[in-house]
């Protein structure tokens, strides 16, 4: 197996992902889709992250967004950056919910450095669509519709829970409730804002799944395309907590009258078993 000197590795990955994206812009913007690339490093660095998981924030796009190949990120860069990389590249041929959630997914059981490069790209993103909250109307640059990119960004927070104690998850949830929950409140016009909670947040908790990433989503509620709702019965005071299970892909109704602790089985047209 080659051996990597990781200091000279973390340079060519960076002059490698210029090369990539040289000819990309921002999402709506004329800014160098590069400079990206540079925050999502200075982010994951200034949180302590190691040469490697450096490397491979200068590296997450390449795959999902230039012509660079897996095989290519192997050959150049080793099999560990290569399966890293891979994990955090999304498959663009499937519909918005359905490929984000899958990602949700792969991240929730990723190690913690494809976390941490998670966040940082996230932390990122929602910088950049923060700031230009203030002059444009910025969901009009996406392909999906705000309540799906806001599921998205509910789903990767739940996914790497375990970065609580980092300081650009932190900034993640405040830049979370900046962006979606606080200008719904300003727009809704109900009053004072309220401080950004766990419960900012209607998925679930992901917990350690048993299984990996590659095999069956035997569990809805061990999903992060899964949501609960309140289903009180009315007719049972007792069972005030129910819960009602819904799919944000399909949209579908899974089941209702749940206890908090019941699981839900996958239906058989799981979109995420396919």
């Amino acid at each position: 197996m080659k051996d990597f000197n990781y200091y000279e590795l973390f340079n060519k990955a960076i002059s490698f992902a210029n090369e990539k994206h040289k000819n990309q812009k921002r999402k709506g913007t004329d800014f160098p889709y590069i400079v990206h690339i540079y925050e999502v490093v200075q982010i994951l660095l200034s949180n302590g992250a190691n040469i490697e998981t450096a490397i491979v924030g200068a590296l997450h796009d390449t795959v999902e967004d230039t012509n660079t190949s897996l095989d290519e990120i192997e050959k150049e860069f080793g099999k560990n950056i290569r399966d890293k990389v891979d994990i955090l590249s999304e498959n663009k041929s499937l519909p918005y919910d359905q490929r984000k959630a899958v990602q949700a997914f792969r991240i929730s059981t990723a190690p913690t450095s494809v976390k941490m490069v998670k966040c940082a790209d996230c932390l990122s993103n929602l910088r950049s669509i923060k700031n230009d909250l203030t002059h444009c109307d910025v969901w009009q640059k996406f392909n999906a519709p705000k309540d799906s990119i806001q599921l998205h960004y509910q789903a990767t927070i739940n996914a790497i829970e375990e970065l609580k104690d980092f300081e650009m998850f932190k900034q993640l949830r405040h830049l979370y409730y900046e962006v979606f929950v606080k200008q719904e409140n300003h727009k809704a016009q109900q009053g004072p804002i309220i401080k950004c909670t766990s419960e900012c947040f209607s998925l679930p908790k992901q917990e350690s799944l048993p299984f990996s990433a590659e095999k069956e989503l035997r569990y809805c509620t061990k999903c992060p395309a899964m949501r609960r709702e309140l289903d009180p019965d009315p007719n049972d005071w007792f069972c005030d907590d129910d819960e009602k299970y819904i799919c944000s892909i399909t949209k579908q109704i899974l089941s209702t009258g749940n206890r908090p602790y019941e699981e839900q089985l996958a239906p058989e047209d799981c979109p995420l078993e396919k």
